[in-house]
């Protein structure tokens, strides 16, 4: 009984020595930052051009700009992978707002594996419907 009371308990240990090693090795740590992100031309008339920039640190592999309307849906959204973005660490994109009402804007920038971070500017773009 004492044998197999403690092959049980080595066996437990290195189990568990073994399963925290095996965690410890995870994807790089995310070195990526949102400096700043703007909403230009947040205001306008249906259909409305809106541009978006951001301001990043680190290493970028992508930028997806999206538009929320109230209940979370994506109305319109837009990539950049420019030179500009992965490099000189400025992104932007534009796309056009078809139907009048108020948007978030929201960021999500990517870097290697699963490394990204995000950001949303709540009721960042007010769009009017067009005079008739």
């Amino acid at each position: 009984m004492k044998r197999t009371t403690t092959f049980f308990v080595l066996a437990l240990l290195v189990l568990t020595v073994c399963t925290a090693t095996a965690g410890a090795s995870a994807s790089p740590a995310c070195n990526l930052k949102i400096v700043k992100f703007t909403v230009n031309n947040p205001t306008g008339t249906a259909p409305a051009k809106i541009g978006l920039t951001t301001y990043t640190s680190g290493t970028v592999k992508i930028v997806q700009y999206q538009i929320l309307d109230k209940s979370g849906k994506v109305v319109a959204s837009c990539r950049s992978y420019c030179t500009h973005c992965t490099k000189k660490h400025i992104c932007n994109c534009s796309l056009t707002v078809k139907k009048p009402g108020t948007y978030d804007a929201k960021v999500t920038v990517y870097g290697a594996g699963n490394c990204h971070v995000q950001q949303t500017k709540k009721s960042a773009i007010t769009i009017k419907a067009a005079k008739k």
